[in-house]
């Protein structure tokens, strides 16, 4: 008679939409060009994690659009930059 039974755990991939999601959550919420730096590699894993799974269609649109995404908060970031660096200089001037 055995006192503990141990059955393995089926572990399931979460589906690639949900980590999509979350991973868009993650670069809106990027403050500095370091926490973009880290999105984008979370791109690189979601890629990793999901090769093979999807058709090259969905991995492909999926990636692209994160990727795109990335693009768009760096610009929003330097941006943002560019505008403080200005106000700095008319302050200067003033």
């Amino acid at each position: 008679m055995t006192l503990f039974t141990t059955k393995k755990k089926e572990t399931t991939k979460p589906h690639y939409g949900d980590v999509a999601r979350w991973i868009e959550r993650v670069i809106d919420s990027c403050e500095t060009q370091k926490q973009i730096k880290s999105a984008e590699r979370l791109i690189r894993l979601f890629e990793s994690q999901y090769y093979g799974d999807l058709t090259f269609s969905e991995m492909n649109s999926t990636s692209r659009s994160l990727l795109r995404r990335c693009v768009e908060k760096w610009g929003d970031i330097l941006e943002e930059k560019l505008e403080k660096k200005d106000k700095k200089k008319k302050d200067k001037k003033k």
